[in-house]
């Protein structure tokens, strides 16, 4: 009678050590979510350590906070331990109201390029998509040149962004955006779907830390600020925090849009909100 193989359980993490990972994983990138839930920190802590090359946890979490934020054992967890869900046009609903609310506020042509920052844009699609619809809508802005930069944490999430390449699944699943979208900004190659030059020239992606003051400061000003269904990871206070730091890279009269579930967990700016039907958005006051 053939038996069936012995699985051996791994050994447990030992408790101390993931809190201690949580607790740097929060510090370091905001990230509260795997924190809250254990099997989800134990599996993130997991895949970090065996990543790295490590067998001991303990030796694991004590190289990791010697090594500090801008240490290789540090990039990894970056690498691992974000949510990376994402889409083309996703609610696609709110960024057409959201380009309809910039239009707003550009009330003469100032020549000045058109800049939106695309705030942990993993691996590019919202970016990409945010530029389409500027775009397309370029007769609303005044012809100004649209420039829509993506940041991120995790340098391979970038890397991918940069190469504007995207399999036909990404292309499949996405939202409804702009008419035949694939095919007048994306070219289909044998590897995949290539952004067009016409895109590409208008989105950058760099590394940058939404809980880093210094790292977001390095970006400069920006007419919007799209940051959605990133901050929903952080706890309150960093949230509100975070979000503070991204209204100061705005611009005079520039708009700040969250996604829907973070919007209402901002709790220090309601004489900033302005809203339209269901999409909320945040407005930096003009003047001093």
């Amino acid at each position: 009678m053939l038996r069936a193989p012995l699985v051996l359980e791994p050994e447990p993490i030992p408790a101390d050590c993931l809190a201690d990972f949580g607790k740097l994983v929060e510090g370091w990138f905001g990230l509260a979510q795997p924190r809250r839930n254990p099997q989800v920190l134990e599996r993130r802590f997991r895949a970090a350590m065996a990543a790295s090359g490590y067998s001991d946890p303990r030796e694991y979490v004590r190289d990791l906070a010697r090594g500090g934020l801008d240490s290789p054992l540090a990039n990894t967890v970056a690498e691992l331990v974000p949510n990376r869900e994402t889409s083309f046009f996703r609610d696609v609903e709110q960024l057409n109201a959201f380009v309809q609310a910039l239009h707003v506020r550009q009330e003469t042509f100032t020549g000045e390029p058109l800049r939106v920052l695309s705030a942990g844009c993993s691996t590019g699609e919202e970016t990409y998509s945010l530029a389409m619809l500027l775009l397309d809508n370029l007769h609303l802005f005044w012809g100004r040149p649209i420039e829509v930069c993506g940041i991120d944490i995790s340098e391979k999430a970038l890397d991918r962004a940069r190469s504007g390449l995207y399999s036909p699944a990404a292309i499949t699943k996405a939202g409804a955006g702009p008419d035949d979208w694939q095919n007048r900004y994306f070219r289909l190659t044998r590897d995949g779907y290539l952004a067009r030059p016409l895109l590409r020239a208008c989105v950058s992606f760099r590394r940058a830390n939404l809980v880093d003051p210094d790292s977001l400061a390095q970006l400069g000003e920006f007419d919007a600020v799209v940051c959605r269904n990133v901050l929903i990871y952080f706890d309150p206070p960093v949230l509100e925090q975070t979000v503070g730091r991204l209204m100061e890279r705005l611009r005079p009269g520039g708009i700040l849009l969250l996604g829907h579930p973070e919007t209402g967990f901002v709790t220090n700016l309601d004489h900033l909100r302005h809203r339209s039907g269901d999409n909320v958005w945040f407005v930096r006051e003009e003047g001093p």
